[in-house]
């Protein structure tokens, strides 16, 4: 016979008596104020009340009887719009996030594009003329060297072709967020 640990025997126990506690907590005991006894008109809805002249001026206030029902608690004041200012489509932080994510891309690129071209100088030493391949006949820069200088070359391309393909994108941006009429301060 297997012993088996104390927790797992008291798990089981545990759920079922959890089990039944969610199934009985949509049973309760209805308030006073609900209840409908025969023969008695029903108490009258508090919404179909008019609000005296001194009440608040939204619903659920603690100023208000403690008998305010759910619903009440959790209606908005009448006075107040909670919209947010879109235009475009977008909100101020998903314009400022947009703008933010471009310009940041473009700053790396910018980075990596000064690393290259500091590479290319390191490589270039006595003078552009290094940089060219080897001419077949004369001695030039050793064949691992020029091979390096033709990658550092092709990246330093790399990085200002997509330095300007962000560019044009900022720009699209741009004229989007004057046609959906952005504020400033939301770019």
């Amino acid at each position: 016979m297997s012993r088996i640990p104390r927790a797992r025997q008291i798990l089981p126990v545990g759920i079922l008596f959890f089990v039944l506690g969610c199934g009985t907590a949509g049973i309760a005991e209805t308030p006073e104020s609900d209840a409908v006894v025969a023969g008695s008109d029903p108490a009258p809805d508090v919404a179909e009340q008019a609000p005296p002249a001194d009440a608040p001026r939204w619903k659920g206030s603690a100023r208000e009887s403690s008998g305010a029902g759910l619903d009440q608690l959790l209606t908005l004041p009448v006075d107040r719009t909670y919209t947010v200012d879109r235009r475009g489509g977008m909100t101020q932080g998903e314009w400022r996030a947009r703008f933010a994510a471009i310009r940041d891309d473009i700053g790396e690129e910018q980075a990596a594009l000064e690393a290259a071209e500091q590479r290319m100088d390191a490589a270039a030493e006595g003078g552009q003329w290094q940089v060219a391949p080897p001419i077949p006949g004369q001695t030039g820069a050793a064949p691992g060297e020029t091979t390096l200088d033709f990658k550092t070359r092709q990246e330093i391309r790399r990085h200002r072709s997509e330095i300007e393909r962000l560019e044009r994108r900022l720009r699209e941006v741009e004229i989007e967020a004057n046609l959906a009429a952005v504020p400033d301060e939301w770019r």
